[in-house]
């Protein structure tokens, strides 16, 4: 499992990504990891390594 999220603030805690990494322990997934992008930022480098990166671990 892996999570791409947008808002339209940076003010997004480290907490928002903690219900899916144990969603995804007590599923048995491997959780990949996350990203997250501000509505309107040019962040098109950074999500595609991401998106690279989690496709090379499946």
């Amino acid at each position: 499992m892996a999570v791409i999220s947008c808002s339209s603030s940076i003010n997004l805690a480290t907490e928002f990504f903690f219900p899916f990494s144990e969603s995804a322990n007590y599923l048995g997934m491997e959780y990949l990891g996350n990203f997250h992008t501000i509505n309107g930022e040019n962040d098109h480098e950074i999500e595609s390594e991401f998106v690279s990166k989690v496709l090379r671990q499946t």
